[in-house]
């Protein structure tokens, strides 16, 4: 929890602009949001965080049906993104800083017809390679959509083959990214135990339309390492 604090108090834009007409109105967020001013006005010494705590502690226990207890091993990702998603759900300024916009294409190579999702991310989730840099044109890679996995075509009223392409469409301010270690391979759950670079300097590609895309750079300000297992 200390790791996650950490991080979220490295974004000194994103509370210094928040303001008394974009405050959250959430326990979850105001009280995170508390903690944040006390750390940037207590330049030395510790302060208690138990207030947020306690608030993180009852919105997981009501979210997950489970009695979360915050002196346990959590899942990382999984808290960061329950406690960005409390800040976007009560503020559209917290959205315009934390959420990035993805465009998912389908299209069927019998009759070429095209179906687009969007998605919203407040952490985009990418595959492991050697770098984040690699892992960001990994996730943008068109993919082939075959065999047991063919696509379900309305217009041909059949499974048909088709390709999927993904673009990012708008950026954040910030940008967080969890690296998916563990993945399925032939039904075996198994973990990518690889080294990977932590890029301090990345570009992403943003596609402002159906032709145009512009480079968008974002620079390193701090990284979690969770550690564990399948079991841990």
């Amino acid at each position: 929890m200390n790791a996650i604090i950490q991080i979220l108090y490295s974004l000194p834009k994103f509370w210094t602009s928040l303001s008394s007409d974009n405050l959250p109105i959430s326990s979850l967020s105001t009280t995170l949001l508390q903690t944040v001013f006390r750390m940037q006005s207590q330049a030395k010494g510790a302060i208690d965080p138990s207030t947020f705590l306690n608030a993180l502690s009852v919105h997981m226990t009501k979210n997950s049906n489970t009695n979360f207890n915050v002196n346990e091993q959590q899942d990382a990702a999984e808290i960061l993104e329950t406690i960005l998603q409390e800040f976007c759900s009560n503020s559209v300024l917290s959205e315009e800083f934390l959420r990035i916009r993805s465009l998912n294409s389908i299209t069927c190579d019998s009759c070429c017809e095209s179906s687009v999702t969007e998605e919203k991310h407040v952490i985009l989730q990418v595959s492991a390679a050697d770098n984040i840099q690699g892992s960001i044109i990994d996730l943008l890679k068109s993919e082939a959509m075959s065999g047991e996995n063919r696509y379900f075509c309305s217009a041909c009223d059949s499974y048909q083959n088709a390709s999927i392409d993904h673009c990012l469409k708008a950026s954040s301010h910030y940008l967080i990214i969890q690296i998916k270690r563990f993945v399925a391979i032939d039904g075996v759950a198994g973990k990518d135990h690889r080294k990977i670079l932590c890029n301090t300097n990345l570009t992403i590609p943003i596609q402002v339309d159906d032709d145009v895309t512009i480079p968008r750079e974002y620079k390193l300000i701090a990284s979690i390492n969770h550690s564990g297992s399948l079991t841990n």
